[in-house]
Formats: structure tokens, C-alpha cells, sequence
């Protein structure tokens, strides 16, 4: 998470007051890589960081946190990290792991148009916005897959949960 703060204020991860952090959380993903394989929101944060810092992503950690068709341990939370580490890298190797993330959250959405809890809902609701910005073409049209999420979305609004929002 520190590599994620440094990046967002503009900060160089690899001068940390002397310490390069992007060599240490590699060096702790390869030492603690049992730890990881069990924790894949885990993995796809340090991975989603290491590219946010424009670091060298190695292909074995994108292997790693790809996992079988709705086999997500930790949910909406999991595949959304799965997700934003994936589109992060935009390396098109990945693009069926990526896709199958993406169907996983748009699966588990409830007929109040949440994903779970506010925080799984807040990391669905980000990967939605991503996809629908990757899906869109140059003409402004969508993907199936996109096409689809904008409709649910456009229907959203009218839903009786955001009722009790409006006055």
C-alpha cells in the first residue's frame, strides 16, 4: 500500500529515503509466493502496484493470480483486484482471465444493485468504470460484454433503492 500512496503523490518508490520499495515487494513476493498463491486479492494489489509504479510486472505473477472460472475465494473483492491488476498491465496475453474476472462481478450483482457489502460494491463499481472506459471503441460504441453493463447500468437509476436518495 505504501508503493500505491508514493506513486499517487507523485513520490519515487525506488528512493524512499534511501530504500527502493519496488525491489523489496518483489523480493517479497518471490520469498512469500505460498502465502500469495492462497490470496489472490493479496497478490493482484501488489501486482496492480507494481504496475501503477511503472515497474517490470514478471509474467510468472500474472500467471499466478489467474485463477479457474469463478473460483474467486474472497468474492467481488478478488476478481475486482484480478480485474484492475489485469487491465493495469493491458497485456492481451490475459485477456480471458480479464474477461472471466469482469463476468464473475457482473454475475454477482443483487437486484438492489450492489455487489455485497460497501466495500466489495466500491471495488465492483471501480472495475465497471474501467472496463466500460476499455470496452469502448473509437466510435464510442461497446463491446457485447460492455453494451450489456451499460444497459443494467442506465436501468439502475430508476431503481426503488436509490428512491429513499432522491429527496
Amino acid at each position: 500500500m505504501r508503493v500505491d500512496g508514493l506513486t499517487a503523490t507523485c513520490q519515487d518508490p525506488k528512493n524512499f529515503y534511501g530504500h527502493n520499495l519496488i525491489d523489496k515487494l518483489q523480493n517479497h513476493l518471490n520469498v512469500s509466493s505460498q502465502h500469495f498463491q492462497s490470496n489472490k486479492f493479496a497478490y493482484a494489489l501488489v501486482v496492480l502496484a507494481l504496475c501503477n509504479a511503472n515497474a517490470t510486472v514478471d509474467a510468472a505473477y500474472l500467471k499466478d493470480i489467474s485463477t479457474p472460472n469463478g473460483n474467486y475465494r474472497f468474492g467481488v473483492d478478488e476478481a475486482a483486484m484480478v480485474y484492475l491488476a489485469y487491465a493495469c498491465v493491458n497485456d492481451a496475453a490475459y485477456s480471458t482471465q480479464s474477461k472471466a474476472a469482469l463476468e464473475y462481478i457482473l454475475q454477482k450483482r443483487d437486484s438492489k444493485g450492489s455487489y455485497g457489502n460497501e466495500y466489495s460494491t466500491a471495488l465492483a463499481v471501480q472495475t465497471l468504470y474501467n472496463a466500460l472506459q476499455n470496452l469502448q471503441a473509437a466510435d464510442s460504441s461497446f463491446s457485447e460484454i460492455g453494451h450489456r453493463q451499460v444497459k443494467k447500468t442506465k436501468d439502475f437509476p430508476n431503481s426503488s433503492s436509490l428512491q429513499r436518495y432522491r429527496n
